[in-house]
């Protein structure tokens, strides 16, 4: 808690003090009130944070042993996670949000997404490929292949953000 609150404080450029049990920090706007009361200010951190929490997530799994799932399992390589950190970079510009990230069981980073009945993923695969599925309920799912281009991955999220709205 400690880190998240200095982390942001000292990128919004303000000064914390710590509270009386010092585990949480208390924000403090600065004395020259360089800081505007802005909204989205507010929600640039909160997206910051939450950015913030993807990369420590993908940390976590580029450090996976091979066999992490108990079957030898390959932890996810440096292709798999620099294309998982560009559509999380994505992501966070359209403003969708995963519900998890996730080792794959075949090699590579599965980021998931949830909205009801209704499931996707993206799996980015060590060998460089990139599978999406869809599903709602017991239905069978839909499966579709796509590349790592920035246009690619921007029309899997919007097909992603269209099939969950609906």
């Amino acid at each position: 808690m400690a880190f998240r609150a200095t982390t942001l404080t000292y990128l919004a450029g303000m000064s914390t003090t710590p509270a009386r049990d010092n585990s949480i920090h208390r924000v403090e706007r600065p004395a020259d009130d360089r800081m505007p009361n802005d909204p989205a200010l507010g929600e640039y951190l909160r997206n910051l944070e939450i950015k913030f929490q993807w990369k420590r997530t993908l940390r976590r799994l580029r450090e996976l042993p091979t066999g992490w799932d108990s079957y030898d399992a390959p932890p996810p390589n440096d292709v798999s996670l620099a294309v998982a950190d560009k559509f999380l970079d994505l992501l966070s510009n359209e403003r969708l949000f995963p519900a998890s990230i996730i080792a794959s069981a075949e090699g590579g980073i599965g980021i998931c997404f949830g909205a009801s009945d209704r499931y996707a993923d993206l799996e980015f695969l060590n060998s460089g490929e990139i599978i999406g599925v869809r599903y709602r309920g017991t239905t069978l799912p839909i499966v579709w292949e796509t590349d790592s281009s920035e246009g690619a991955l921007i029309k899997s999220i919007k097909g992603i953000r269209e099939y969950l709205e609906a």
